[in-house]
C-alpha cells in the first residue's frame, strides 16, 4: 500500500499515467484522429513525432521550456524513468509536476479542438458521424 498524505490522481494525472486522452497517438488508433502526431510540434519537426506520453511531456519541443522550468524548481531532471518517484517525493514536488501536466493538457486540448474546427470547416458533414437510429452510417470505400 503507497503511504502518503497528497496527491490524489484526477482527470490531468490519469491522462498523464494511462496515456488514455489527449494525446495523438491514442486518439488514431480509435480513428478520432487522421494521423498519430503531435499537435503542438508537428509544425515545427523535420520528422514528426507520435504524440504519446512520453513524448508530450519529456521531449515534445513546444513544452521546452515548461520542463525546463518544472526541473530548476525541483532541482532535478525529470525523465520517464524519474517522474512518479519525484511526484511521490513530497507535496511541494506533487504540485509542481501537477501544474506542469495540467497545464501542457489544456494547451494540448486546446490544440487537437483547433485542428478539429479546422476539419469541421472542410468537411462540415462527415457521413460516418451521422447517428441513424442505433447505428451510424460509415463510410463506403
Amino acid at each position: 500500500m503507497l503511504n502518503r498524505r497528497h496527491g490524489n490522481p484526477d482527470f490531468y494525472v490519469t491522462q498523464f499515467l494511462s496515456g488514455h486522452g489527449a494525446f495523438a497517438e491514442y486518439l488514431h488508433r480509435f480513428k478520432r484522429r487522421e494521423d498519430p502526431y503531435c499537435p503542438l510540434c508537428k509544425d515545427i519537426e523535420k520528422d514528426p513525432k507520435n504524440d504519446s506520453p512520453e513524448h508530450t511531456f519529456f521531449s515534445c519541443k513546444q513544452n521546452k521550456q515548461q520542463k525546463e522550468a518544472l526541473e530548476r524548481t525541483l532541482n532535478e531532471k525529470i525523465t520517464p524513468d524519474n517522474i512518479m518517484k519525484i511526484m511521490l517525493d513530497s507535496r511541494k514536488n506533487w504540485t509542481e509536476v501537477y501544474k506542469y501536466i495540467k497545464n501542457i493538457l489544456i494547451s494540448k486540448q486546446a490544440a487537437l479542438n483547433e485542428e478539429q474546427q479546422i476539419t469541421l470547416v472542410t468537411n462540415p458533414f462527415p457521413l460516418d458521424d451521422i447517428p441513424i437510429g442505433d447505428s451510424e452510417v460509415t463510410k463506403k470505400s
